[in-house]
């Protein structure tokens, strides 16, 4: 074989090599990227210490049952709290928080609202809402149900009371008109919204079962 031959002969040889390593590499990155794909969306993060004791496992899309009751507790102590005058903090309330409650909801809440003023709690009241047990979570006061929905159980103590008439945010116990403590058992929902507006895109979607009234203190 002449030199030229080998030398061309070599050179094929490169160029095959070159095409097999090409080939490979060029395997390898689809390979590569599909694990990162698959990775980034179905990863798992395990907690320690054991919660429980055989430990906790959180996956990508999934909302801790903790965070919905801790949601649904914050919105609700919202809307339920009037500073200075529960005819106008009750529907800035409702306007402020509607990103985290539903459309029906809301028409429920201001209805609610509306009785509320027939009754005479809301002109001219002040109220406050707080966990009838300091707020704390328990795993029973929330249950899954499956496809993006959750039972969420609220135990609250509402005081309503009068507001002073210079307007002073000051608690006066010789004016409170109503305080009793209410079970509250909510429905809370996935919700497409704007992640701006809403970032635990959760919304509550309304009572599950009827407030229930469990205690009078006045």
């Amino acid at each position: 074989m002449s030199v030229f031959k080998q030398a061309l002969a070599n050179a094929k040889l490169s160029i095959l090599l070159l095409l097999l390593c090409f080939i490979f590499s060029m395997l390898l990155n689809i390979f590569l990227g599909v694990c990162l794909y698959r990775a980034a969306k179905y990863p798992a993060v395990y907690i320690p210490p054991h919660i429980p004791d055989s430990g906790l496992v959180i996956k990508s899309g999934k909302i801790a049952n903790s965070e919905v009751y801790a949601f649904t507790y914050y919105i609700w102590q919202s809307i339920q709290t009037w500073p200075v005058n529960g005819s106008d903090d009750y529907k800035n309330n409702l306007d402020q928080y509607a990103p985290y409650i539903t459309p029906a909801f809301k028409n429920v809440l201001e209805n609610e609202g509306k009785e509320l003023y027939n009754q005479g709690f809301l002109y001219g009241h002040q109220q406050t809402m707080f966990g009838a047990n300091g707020g704390t979570y328990s795993p029973s006061d929330v249950k899954y149900l499956g496809h993006g929905a959750w039972l969420v159980h609220l135990t609250m103590r509402t005081i309503n009371r009068v507001a002073p008439e210079n307007n002073s945010k000051a608690f006066e116990s010789s004016h409170v008109v109503r305080d009793a403590q209410t079970s509250f058992v909510f429905k809370v929902v996935r919700y497409a919204y704007a992640p701006d507006k809403n970032h635990w895109q959760l919304a509550i979607a309304g009572y599950e079962v009827p407030p229930k009234v469990n205690k009078i203190y006045k």
